[in-house]
């Protein structure tokens, strides 16, 4: 397995951890899915800004293969997560 699967799949295993973290945290009623949609709207930016400065940090390193790996990273965190995010709200109210 090279260097872009494994940090993908960490990421997104964080991801994954997080979500049913905060889904749990969110509570129930009928603002379940309203506070599960802000917990994961703080989370979400926080894990890809770090992603961000994870790649700054390995392009100054010139380790360019990972730098690589933590910017598609991050591009695939946002948009999984934005999703989970969406989903989650329609499974929690619905």
């Amino acid at each position: 397995m090279n260097s872009t699967t494994k940090i993908l799949g960490i990421n997104l295993l964080i991801l994954l951890a997080y979500t049913l973290i905060l889904l749990a945290a969110s509570g129930s009623g009928s603002s379940a899915g309203m506070n599960f949609g802000i917990l994961m709207m703080m989370a979400v930016p926080f894990h890809a800004i770090i992603n961000l400065i994870l790649a700054v940090v390995f392009f100054i390193k010139k380790d360019n293969p990972s730098g690589v790996a933590f910017l598609i990273s991050m591009a695939v965190v946002g948009v999984v997560g934005f999703s989970s995010c969406l989903g989650g709200l329609t499974i929690v109210e619905g």
